[in-house]
């Protein structure tokens, strides 16, 4: 074989092999001397090119696409073939300018229109320039369609899928991208493969999936890891898959991990959009100042890539995040953002900047309000801009009515949305909706505002929090896991369309009873708006506003408690809990209510303290309210499942046997979530391992014998236990989505119909100290306690640090429940 065919067969592997290709095109070459090559010699340094643009080595890959371009004629279709591979490495440097202006000096041949359309269409994508990029991938798919171009046809698919995700369109962005995958497969292209399964992942994320989201990622991740990826090319999905999720302290990690891989490649573009999503993580996580120089050195990259959108859409970020941002600040961005065509991002800095007018300032309410006004009539961001009027206005009584109109606009949307990131900005609006609603409702006392608004938010957050998938959605991501997808499947997904993922209609579940509490309970409702808490009591005596400390300060105390309760729970034995006392004395003084009488208390709470410790830091038997209807008692029967790894499972289970006898039903073997069914309306009783997944909180799980559950599963059962016992590490903790939500595996049994869950919210011991208080428990329930009562003997007849860390979280007691009371 010729050098010239040698070095072809090169630049026709590159895109697969990319190490061997640039250890075979080097040795073919004859130096890095500035001397004119002959044909092969300037194929061969193509080839060479295409492999470090693939392992990121862009500074070799200019100099040698350089010098093939130097050595081949103008006008000839490899010089043509070659300035598109350094078109995209000047996209990966954020060189968009200097590449769009080389698309536009090559001649677009027959063999080439496509691949030169594709080019431009990336390019415009990175600029923001959506609309125009959406055209060019259309078009040039047509063209690799007409000529046979399989692997064009992949990379327009993919291009297409982002264009889909940026438009909300989750089924079709999925199809697109499982087309990619599939093609790149066919092609024996791995590297490509990865990426496109990756992007199915974000595609599953944002349409709510999170379950085949994670399982995606995960798969990606290790193929990308495995093809000795450099950088991460999935790092930007992953942080914003942790951003949706509310983990801004995993998110800053992963992006900053990425950036540091990132520092020698010169992959401008990447970092920069990296840089935004991590000054975002720094700001949510509390780091400020190094949010601050994130976003400056993001806003100077996208200056000199000359992409005045992006610089746009980060100068709203940082004002969302900043906390002395002024609403003219973000009115003037609002302008920018509409020149550039971004109108709903514009309405979105209208309504941040509503969101921080002073009440009094009647011209800057107006001026946000006619901005609004293009927004369709339920558009929340309109609505929460007429609560504010009526506040400022003076008309505080309407405000409050239409507030709480809107929250149940939300309840009743969260039925119908599956997409998490339209969950979010949904709980995202809720919480200015809400602020505006409480200003208005303290300077009434209007104490029902908070109390029902409390109520709104809970029943919302038990709207399905990762709904089944649609069938041929939902098989196509399960084939895309299990590595059995085809081509064939995500055309029917993309012929399908938008169909597959139809959100759910409505629910026919009724308005929520809201009842009055009888005169031996006690309610106190905290609403937390993502700012601020408010709290309001309700007993015999009335209903009125109660004084709370700041809300970081109530953060922080709870979590210091629940740092020492753990810290307890470790020893090899109780006692000496003197920290732990004065730690809950602290918290007690500042929150009255939790001491006092023996009556028992409902605590209404959403946010970051739906999981605190209350039962360690209350003098009186407490109940975390997540539904405001009825509760229903357990049947009879006592269902028991168990875990591997439990040196106590037999005596727990022997223990429950002498207490119930013929009562407690041991579960068998088959599906675990079989099995939890098996115990509908009964009481479940769960020995074993619990593991709170903090990224994704409704996969945290139960590890049984038969198998793990996860909340996701738990969450979409048809039926439910009544009252749940998890003797299982952390299985009453939670985590937050969006500002204002708290997701976690006493929400998902909730979710599904349980009416009270009694769960740990910090790791248990496995010995005997854990089994006296399970057994501790259910004693008293057999004798007719309510839970939160069974609690409180628990303290005395068990282990009385393990007692400390269980919470109840459920429905209120039914009035006809003998235990209720």
């Amino acid at each position: 074989m010729d050098r010239v065919s040698v070095a072809r067969q090169l630049v026709a592997r590159a895109d697969a092999e990319p190490e061997a290709v640039r250890t075979e095109a080097l040795t073919l070459l004859p130096g890095t001397d500035e001397s004119e090559l002959d044909e092969a010699h300037a194929l061969a340094a193509w080839a060479l090119g295409l492999a470090l643009r693939h392992l990121r080595d862009l500074d070799g890959a200019t100099y040698w696409l350089d010098r093939a371009l130097r050595s081949l004629d103008d006008g000839a279709e490899d010089h043509s073939r070659v300035a598109l591979t350094l078109t995209g490495v000047m996209a990966f440097r954020g060189e968009f300018r200097n590449a769009l202006a080389t698309l536009d000096a090559l001649e677009p041949t027959d063999a080439l229109r496509g691949r030169i359309g594709f080019q431009r269409a990336a390019v415009l994508e990175r600029l923001g320039e959506i609309s125009n990029a959406s055209v060019g991938y259309e078009s040039a798919l047509e063209e690799f369609h007409r000529n046979g171009d399989r692997l064009g046809a992949a990379h327009a698919q993919n291009g297409l899928g982002l264009i889909a995700l940026e438009r909300g369109s989750h089924a079709i962005a999925a199809a697109r991208f499982g087309l990619a995958r599939s093609i790149y497969a066919e092609l024996d292209l791995p590297l490509l493969a990865a990426v496109a399964r990756n992007n199915i992942g974000l595609a599953a994320l944002r349409s709510g999936d999170v379950m085949h989201a994670s399982e995606l990622f995960d798969i990606a991740s290790a193929e990308l890891t495995d093809l000795g990826e450099p950088f991460g090319e999935t790092a930007l999905d992953h942080v914003e898959a942790m951003l949706l999720l509310g983990r801004p302290s995993a998110a800053a990690e992963r992006a900053s991990d990425a950036l540091r891989q990132l520092q020698s490649s010169g992959v401008s573009s990447d970092r920069a959009e990296l840089l935004v999503s991590l000054a975002v993580a720094l700001h949510r996580d509390g780091q400020t100042g190094a949010a601050s120089r994130a976003f400056d050195v993001a806003d100077e990259l996208f200056e000199t890539q000359g992409r005045p959108a992006w610089r746009a859409v980060t100068r709203l970020r940082r004002l969302e995040a900043d906390t002395i941002t002024t609403p003219a600040d973000l009115l003037a961005t609002g302008d920018e953002l509409v020149a550039h065509g971004l109108d709903d991002a514009a309405l979105d800095a209208a309504s941040a900047a509503l969101d921080i007018c002073d009440d009094t300032d009647i011209g800057c309410v107006d001026e946000c309000r006619q901005r609004l006004a293009s927004a369709d009539d339920r558009d929340l961001r309109r609505r929460n801009a007429r609560v504010v009027e009526l506040t400022t206005r003076g008309d505080r009584r309407t405000a409050c009515d239409e507030a709480l109109t809107a929250l149940e606009q939300i309840e009743m949307s969260m039925t119908a949305v599956a997409a998490l990131d339209e969950r979010v900005a949904l709980l995202t609006q809720g919480s200015r909706i809400m602020r505006a609603g409480l200003r208005a409702a303290r300077e009434i006392g209007d104490v029902r505002f908070v109390i029902d608004a409390s109520h709104v938010l809970m029943s919302a957050a038990l709207r399905p929090r990762n709904p089944i998938t649609p069938s041929a959605l939902g098989a196509a991501f399960r084939r895309c896991v299990d590595g059995t997808d085809r081509e064939a499947t995500w055309r029917r997904v993309l012929d399908a369309g938008e169909s597959v993922t139809a959100p759910p209609t409505a629910t026919n579940s009724p308005r929520p009873e809201r009842r009055r509490y009888d005169a031996t309970t006690q309610m106190t409702t905290i609403v937390d708006d993502g700012r601020t808490m408010v709290a309001v009591t309700s007993s015999e005596d009335g209903e009125r506003f109660i004084d709370l400390p700041t809300r970081g300060w109530l953060i922080d105390a709870f979590e210091q408690h629940r740092a020492l309760l753990t810290q307890q729970l470790g020893r090899p034995s109780t006692g000496g809990d003197r920290l732990l006392d004065e730690s809950a004395r602290t918290i007690r003084s500042r929150l009255p209510w939790l001491a006092g009488p023996d009556s028992e208390l409902i605590v209404a709470v959403n946010g970051r303290l739906a999981s605190a410790p209350w039962t360690s830091v209350a003098e009186r038997p407490v109940r975390i309210l997540a539904d405001p209807r009825p509760a229903r008692p357990p049947d009879e029967r006592v269902v028991f499942l168990a875990g591997p790894g439990i040196s106590t499972a037999h005596t727990e289970r022997a223990e429950l046997a002498r207490l119930y006898g013929q009562r407690l039903i041991n579960g068998g073997s088959g599906d675990p979530l079989a099995l939890a069914m098996d115990a509908a309306d009964a009481t479940l009783h769960l020995c074993c391992h619990g593991h709170h997944d903090p990224i994704n909180p409704i996969l945290s799980s139960y590890e049984l014998d038969v198998g793990d559950l996860d909340g996701a599963t738990i969450a979409s059962a048809a039926s439910a236990p009544a009252l749940v016992v998890a003797a299982a590490c952390r299985s009453g903790s939670s985590s937050m989505l969006g500002d204002t939500g708290a997701v976690g595996l006493p929400l998902a049994w909730i979710t599904a119909g349980t009416s009270t869950v009694i769960a740990p919210v910090c790791p248990i011991p496995d010995d005997e100290r854990t089994v006296s208080t399970a057994i501790a428990v259910h004693r008293a329930l057999a004798a007719g306690a309510s839970p939160e009562r069974a609690i409180r003997k628990a303290l005395v007849d068990g282990d009385p640090t393990v007692a400390r860390s269980l919470i109840v979280f459920g429905r209120v007691p039914h009035e006809d429940d003998p235990r209720a009371s």
